[in-house]
């Protein structure tokens, strides 16, 4: 039962293929590894409202220009990262290049949507977390989601993981749980922000 088990979890990861950023309907002018980067920087800076979108279900099955669109027309909160999308297009918002990132910058969210929650969980906890700690989380994570019932039930019982286990399958409070479990010494440091000049 436990290999059948283990097989079909391998099976279900080998089934999530990876993102693609599509490219074809930018135009081909130019270094191709330019366009790419291009259109990487593009997703990141649209990554915030990509994870918007599908936290609050906005956008669910319209186009990816009609989201861009709408973010140019009114950024909000996002203004800062309109800027540097016009900065980085020579001026618009919107275009082929921009909606290729939104579109990948959404695949990628939804692939990776319980880790998303899991940081946001810790986020919520600790004010900061760095990338050691991020690290930490989305590894215990995985353990944690690798584990089947019966398995997960031997290791809550036996105190390996305590609550992460009875946790994982809802990833933001998973996050919060792995936050507040961490030394009070290493949440009261990441809630801390150092001044400007002030020595971390």
């Amino acid at each position: 039962a436990k290999d059948q088990r283990r097989e079909r979890q391998a099976a279900t990861v080998q089934r999530q293929t990876p993102p693609v950023l599509d490219l074809r309907a930018v135009s081909h002018e130019g270094d191709p590894a330019a366009q790419v980067l291009l259109a990487a920087r593009l997703a990141y800076l649209l990554g915030g409202r990509a994870a918007e979108d599908r936290l609050y279900g906005c956008g669910a099955g319209e186009a990816a220009s009609r989201r861009v669109a709408e973010l140019a027309a009114s950024p909000g909160r996002a203004s800062g990262d309109v800027r540097q999308i016009r900065r980085l297009l020579g001026g618009s918002a919107e275009g082929p290049h921009a909606t290729a990132a939104y579109a990948y910058a959404s695949d990628v969210l939804s692939l990776r949507w319980p880790q998303v929650q899991a940081l946001a969980g810790a986020l919520l906890v600790l004010g900061t977390v760095d990338g050691s700690q991020a690290a930490e989380l989305l590894s215990k994570q995985r353990a944690c989601g690798a584990a089947g019932e019966v398995e997960a039930r031997e290791a809550a019982l036996a105190g390996e993981s305590g609550p992460l286990v009875w946790v994982r399958g809802w990833p933001l409070l998973f996050g919060c749980v792995w936050a507040a479990s961490l030394p009070a010494e290493t949440r009261r440091r990441s809630r801390r922000h150092p001044r400007e000049g002030e020595p971390p």
